[in-house]
């Protein structure tokens, strides 16, 4: 009778295991395309940041993709002509896509991480609805040039805005022990201070911590520490336009504002003419500016900077997003910078002119 039992038990694990074993299944279907191919790519956290997890044959304007994975995976679902789709891959879920020219692809079904994520859309699907509703007379007060409403309307979505991402970071902290979650700090982790980071993380499970975004943020988080407020900057040199070195330490002031930017970065020139009449103001009480371009092109680089007009030392490696100082100093999206004080300790990060505008009389000892 034991024996039996025990080979009831037995077969019964072999079943289990088989069927925890499935891979994954994608029934897609194309609107417009009847032959054709669609690539599943998955986002890597090294410098090559995309591989191909597999490949499907449109016939007839359907296709099916069948796959396995060893942990949970963030794919792309991508083909010519068409918007791609965000699918959370795992073993025994299928998935369906609905793929039409300029549209968003409709994804239905999938594993837990797959309602996890579309969770966390549909906030920002509600934001995008709220917007809608308003902008028509958004339209109407801008076409009007009538201040008052254009304020109000802006402190409105400036609300609604901070409302869905409170929203948001809430939702993300319920599910921080998920894969999805892991995914999005991973995603992120560039652009926050090592305490968030860190937080965040220690939401996750050991299992988890052990995927491949996991084992990413475990080698970012020392990298963070070195910039986090109140850590010591790194030294860097740099060469500027007339191929001078210059470094971080070398550059004196009792406030330093090390800007990252690039010629093709609008927003990064905007701050720069901004901060010329900033720097103009304490340049003489001890403020000073070291610019870093990650740049490729020196022409388009040095266009740029006489364009601008910044009057402050300007740097590059000319090696733009494969410089190694993006992953020393944290950059996840320009523009980025960092303030110092004369001992090249991080007093700030990531602050906008207005910031640096406020902070600047208290760091330079210039309030009464």
């Amino acid at each position: 009778m034991r024996r039996i039992l025990f080979l009831i038990i037995l077969i019964g694990g072999i079943l289990h295991g088989c069927r925890a074993s499935g891979g994954y299944t994608i029934n897609g279907t194309v609107e417009g395309i009847e032959v054709g191919k669609v690539f599943i790519l998955k986002q890597k956290f090294t410098k090559e940041n995309w591989d191909t997890l597999a490949i499907g044959t449109v016939k007839d304007g359907k296709f099916v993709i069948k796959g396995k994975v060893q942990e949970p995976t963030a794919g792309y679902v991508v083909m010519e002509g068409m918007m791609g789709a965000i699918v959370f891959l795992e073993n025994d879920a299928k998935y369906d896509i609905h793929m039409a020219s300029r549209e968003v692809p409709v994804v239905t079904g999938g594993g837990q991480e797959q309602k996890i994520y579309q969770g966390y859309v549909d906030i920002s699907t509600r934001m995008t609805e709220e917007y809608h509703k308003f902008s028509p007379d958004m339209i109407k007060a801008l076409q009007e040039n009538n201040e008052e409403k254009k304020r109000e309307f802006e402190e409105r979505m400036g609300k609604m805005r901070d409302a869905f991402e409170k929203e948001q970071v809430a939702y993300l902290k319920q599910h921080g022990n998920s894969f999805f979650a892991l995914f999005k700090l991973a995603t992120r982790a560039l652009g926050m201070d090592v305490a968030s980071v860190k937080k965040d993380f220690d939401l996750c499970s050991e299992e988890l911590k052990k995927t491949e975004p996991g084992q990413y943020i475990s080698s970012l988080l020392p990298r963070l520490a070195k910039i986090a407020i109140g850590a010591t900057a790194p030294d860097f040199t740099a060469k500027t336009p007339d191929g001078d070195d210059v470094s971080l330490y070398g550059t004196k002031g009792k406030v330093k504002l090390l800007d990252f930017w690039s010629s093709n970065c609008g927003k990064c020139r905007e701050e720069i003419r901004k901060f010329i009449p900033i720097y103009n103001e304490y340049k003489l009480q001890g403020f000073e500016i070291l610019a870093l371009s990650l740049d490729k092109d020196r022409e388009a680089w040095v266009k740029a900077i006489k364009e601008d007009g910044a009057p402050w030392v300007q740097v590059s490696d000319l090696k733009g997003s494969k410089s190694p100082l993006n992953e020393i100093y944290g950059i996840w999206t320009l523009p980025s910078n960092l303030l110092l004080d004369e001992n090249n300790k991080v007093l700030a990060r990531n602050i906008s002119s207005e910031q640096l505008k406020e902070m600047l009389p208290e760091y330079l000892n210039l309030k009464q």
